[in-house]
């Protein structure tokens, strides 16, 4: 899946992690905003933020598929191999149960890149 996330300019991010932050700060139970930071932050390849933040996306909403998938990889940046089994597992079992499901964070994805403010 293509990452609207690779697309923004470095210059960008400041902007991007103030608008997820003024998200989060709104609503601190969106699981959508802390599962797209976690997945900026493993692009800014900090996988400790990142797995900090889709921790609460999972706790948040623990069928959230992309949170998981996204957990796997930063637990594998992290050298956390087993952890990261058990995500990808925990991903795929979702993926099988709802192989319809989106990613929950294309919305707030959009609105961000878009310029919007977050409700």
């Amino acid at each position: 899946m293509a990452d609207v996330t690779r697309m923004t300019r470095s210059q960008d991010r400041e902007g991007v992690w103030q608008a997820i932050t003024e998200a989060l700060r709104l609503d601190p139970k969106d699981a959508s905003s802390h599962a797209l930071a976690g997945k900026i932050a493993l692009e800014e390849e900090n996988p400790a933020k990142a797995s900090e933040q889709l921790q609460e996306a999972i706790r948040l909403r623990p069928d959230f598929a992309e949170a998981h998938y996204s957990l796997s990889i930063a637990y594998r940046k992290l050298g956390h191999a087993k952890e990261a089994a058990a995500e990808m597992d925990i991903f795929r079992r979702i993926r099988e149960q709802s192989p319809d499901s989106e990613d929950d964070t294309a919305g707030i994805r959009q609105m961000l890149f878009a310029g919007e403010s977050p409700r």
